[in-house]
């Protein structure tokens, strides 16, 4: 039987030589690195109706796949979030606004550089674009893109902690942005004055359907659930926002389908 993706060609049970399981334990090295920097986070994103995944005949479609339903493309996984299906446990760990440079139209382009949000290159052009809208361009035509990412370790049902990070564009903006300011009003409890770091509390993250006439579209939705109390996730958290403070992590270059990252706030993405 072939080994699915993620499986390990091991009988479930079987149990190696104890011997054999000394000497490998022994060893020094893993193979692959363990430093943050030489890793990429899965990206997290949301399924419009016009996603390849939820389109039956495209080669990318995923079966049961729908729109509104959250997806991890670099393992093909998607997050079910129909109105009976409860929001992801997410543990905030670090924030980052970026100019995220792109070649090609949205929805067809890829991003090939990022830059602060501060630090714009001094060589962009704000033009107006052919929908009438004001953006910016290098001047060899590429797209610059506001765009607000959030770190996130995914605390799933079965203990286990992924990291994440969810790039919020067009109108996630404002989400963005509600979300911020709802950490910021937090205090250390028994600690007057001194505000709680991010990762000190979880929040459910959902998609919420919206429409502005014929359009429809789903973006994100925030809620608060409460203080962590778990120390080994706290440690998880504290982990994490060193590693994003110490610029030792990379988003992957994931295209987002059909340029849902990429409008202003006043667009459904």
């Amino acid at each position: 039987m072939a080994t699915k993706k993620n499986e390990v060609a091991t009988p479930q049970n079987a149990q190696l030589p104890a011997e054999l399981m000394d000497e490998i334990t022994a060893e020094q090295g893993m193979g692959y690195s363990e430093k943050s920097e030489d890793s990429m986070v899965p990206i997290l994103a949301i399924l419009q109706d016009n996603s390849a995944e939820v389109k039956k005949r495209h080669s990318k479609h995923i079966e049961g796949a729908e729109a509104g339903d959250m997806i991890i493309r670099s393992i093909g996984r998607v997050i079910k979030m129909g109105q009976n299906d409860p929001p992801i446990e997410v543990q905030p760990c670090g924030f980052a606004h970026m100019w995220v440079e792109w070649e090609g139209e949205p929805g067809e382009g890829a991003p090939i550089n990022q830059y602060p949000f501060d630090s714009r290159p001094a060589d962009a052009i704000e033009r107006e674009n052919s929908e009438g809208k004001m953006e910016w361009r290098m001047p060899a035509g590429t797209r610059l893109v506001d765009t607000r990412y959030h770190y996130v370790n995914f605390l799933e049902d079965d203990g286990s902690v992924m990291p994440l990070v969810v790039p919020f564009g067009g109108s996630n903006h404002t989400v963005s942005r509600q979300w911020t300011a709802q950490m910021k009003q937090f205090q250390v409890p028994g600690r007057p004055g001194v505000k709680a770091k991010s990762f000190m509390r979880t929040y459910g993250l959902r998609t919420n359907f919206n429409q502005r006439g014929e359009q429809s579209w789903f973006k994100y939705g925030v809620s608060d659930l409460g203080w962590v109390r778990d120390p080994n996730i706290l440690q998880e958290g504290l982990q994490l926002f060193r590693a994003v403070n110490n610029h030792e992590l990379t988003p992957e270059t994931t295209v987002p389908e059909e340029g849902a990252q990429e409008q202003d706030d006043s667009t459904p993405i």
